[in-house]
């Protein structure tokens, strides 16, 4: 396990400062019927996706073969790991978020490659930009926080100089 997350930290900083990344097509297709996720595809509990169409069809003709042994359970195509046919469907945001990147990167191509090189160097510049905003956000009410506190502790030390004052000059006189 540990050799499989190494290799995905070294995936995850190649892709940190690439422009784009190029993806298998395959995890944006269902395995069912093959074709591209128009819509936003639904996971099972073993992490495989699949349209919702597809799940809903399998469940209905795992039910119609096993309606007779009360069982409502139905078998994940790929692995075959048993699913509650009442499962609430989940939707995969990650595979709709790939779908929408592919879009908005096939909408780019109609830009000349130094807009479109422009245009992603500008939307990270913001990213970046709001990452320090918020950073410097952060230190400044950090700074207002140790002023009070540096203003509070020389106000008690000038109340206690002045009493360890008056202290002594009433035992001088």
């Amino acid at each position: 396990m540990g050799q499989a997350s190494t290799k995905h930290e070294a995936a995850a900083a190649r892709i940190e400062n690439a422009d784009r990344v190029i993806v298998d097509s395959s995890a944006l297709h269902c395995p069912v019927c093959l074709c591209i996720f128009s819509r936003t595809p639904v996971i099972l509990p073993c992490g495989h996706s699949f349209c919702k169409t597809c799940i809903r069809r399998l469940i209905e003709n795992s039910l119609q073969f096993t309606s007779h042994n009360f069982r409502q359970i139905f078998e994940c195509p790929l692995c075959r790991e048993p699913c509650a046919s009442d499962l609430a469907l989940t939707k995969n945001f990650v595979v709709d978020a790939l779908l929408e990147s592919v879009d908005d990167i096939a909408s780019l191509k109609d830009l000349p490659p130094a807009d479109n090189n422009l245009r992603v160097s500008n939307q990270r510049l913001n990213q970046k930009l709001r990452e320090v905003e918020e950073q410097q956000r952060i230190l400044q009410k950090q700074l207002d926080e140790q002023k009070r506190t540096n203003r509070l502790l020389l106000t008690a030390a000038v109340l206690a100089s002045g009493l360890f004052l008056a202290v002594l000059i009433k035992f001088m006189w």
